[in-house]
């Protein structure tokens, strides 16, 4: 099994192990570690080496963003 990983504004296709898992998560237990920023949200082909930028948090969600992220901070 494997995932994908921003480094150096490329992508890099990293081998994972994987532990116990549910419809919803996966534990990963090796392959990546804290602050690697895993690929999501692909919309078309990726491969291995192809340029790639980070998207922020509010980019991906739209102009509503910083709202929606007050509103979720107000009910905790």
């Amino acid at each position: 099994i494997f995932c994908y990983v921003l480094a150096d504004g490329k992508i890099e296709k990293r081998e994972i192990e994987t532990g116990i898992s549910d419809e919803e998560f996966i534990q990963v237990l090796s392959g990546v570690k804290e602050g690697d920023k895993v690929v999501t949200n692909v919309t078309g082909t990726i491969e291995e080496g192809m340029p790639a930028t980070e998207m922020k948090k509010d980019a991906m969600m739209g102009t509503d963003a910083e709202e929606a992220e007050e509103k979720e901070e107000a009910e905790e």
